[in-house]
C-alpha cells in the first residue's frame, strides 16, 4: 500500500506530510460484522502499527 492522501483531522499537518508516499504492507488480521482489525508494516523503517476500522454506514456531511 502507498499512502497518497490523508484527510483525517486527527493528524497534524507535519504528520500528514511525513506519512505521504510511504510504502507499507497491510494485513487484515481479523474481521467483524462492522469492520476489521489490521497490522501495517512500514517497508523502510520496519515499524509495525496495529488498529481497527469500523465501517460507517451513515450519511457523510454534504450528501
Amino acid at each position: 500500500m502507498r499512502t497518497i492522501e490523508i484527510n483525517d483531522t486527527v493528524f497534524s499537518e507535519e504528520e500528514k506530510k511525513k506519512d505521504l508516499n510511504k510504502q507499507s504492507k497491510m494485513y487484515i488480521t481479523q474481521t467483524f460484522p462492522d469492520g476489521y482489525a489490521y497490522r501495517i508494516k512500514e517497508e523502510k523503517k520496519q515499524t509495525i502499527r496495529i488498529g481497527k476500522v469500523k465501517i460507517y454506514k451513515g450519511k457523510l456531511s454534504g450528501d
